[in-house]
């Protein structure tokens, strides 16, 4: 196996993990981004760990689907989501939609895990784009706090969900696996 076999099967492998952990890191990351940002000292490091994290987890959920013809809409979401992290928060929202749209398409991943994916960026585009005061240090008035928080909440569960299934065939491959050998 070549050095890109290898890193693909690393991405696949780390997809679960790094999904999750990108899912809790983005809660920080746009609650920080809504209030109007944190300090310079913790920002950078924060962006940067969510943008690694999310969009590493993103590309290794997305390897799974091979070439499916509907995967193309997976890795349109997949450059959206590592381009969002430029300061473009929509575009952000608008990969994690995508990625969701083919997610819910796949014969790989759970459809419902797709659908609440995209659900969830969706809430999150629309408080960005309509939030009155969002990214500044005013307050949001609550029903755009319960909107965040829907949304986030959304795409946290379905990262996850994402992280336990490739866990679960993770482990069911393993264990055929030792199963032909025996």
């Amino acid at each position: 196996m070549g050095a890109t076999g290898r890193a693909i099967g690393w991405l696949q492998h780390a997809a679960a993990p790094l999904g999750i952990l990108g899912a809790v890191l983005l809660v920080l990351f746009w609650n920080a981004q809504a209030r109007g940002g944190i300090p310079l000292d913790l920002a950078a490091p924060l962006h940067l760990a969510t943008a690694v994290a999310l969009t590493l987890g993103v590309l290794g959920h997305q390897l799974a689907h091979g070439t499916q013809v509907q995967s193309w809409v997976g890795w349109a979401g997949t450059a959206a989501v590592a381009e969002g992290f430029m300061d473009q928060l929509p575009l952000l929202c608008a990969g994690l939609a995508a990625f969701g749209v083919s997610v819910a398409r796949s014969t790989v991943h759970r459809h419902t895990t797709g659908a609440l994916l995209a659900a969830g960026a969706a809430l999150l585009l629309v408080s960005w784009t309509s939030a009155p005061g969002f990214g500044t240090e005013a307050a949001l008035p609550l029903p755009w706090r319960l909107l965040m928080a829907a949304g986030l909440l959304l795409v946290g569960s379905a990262l996850t969900d994402l992280g336990v299934a490739a866990h679960e065939r993770e482990h069911a491959l393993a264990l055929l696996a030792r199963e032909r050998t025996h």
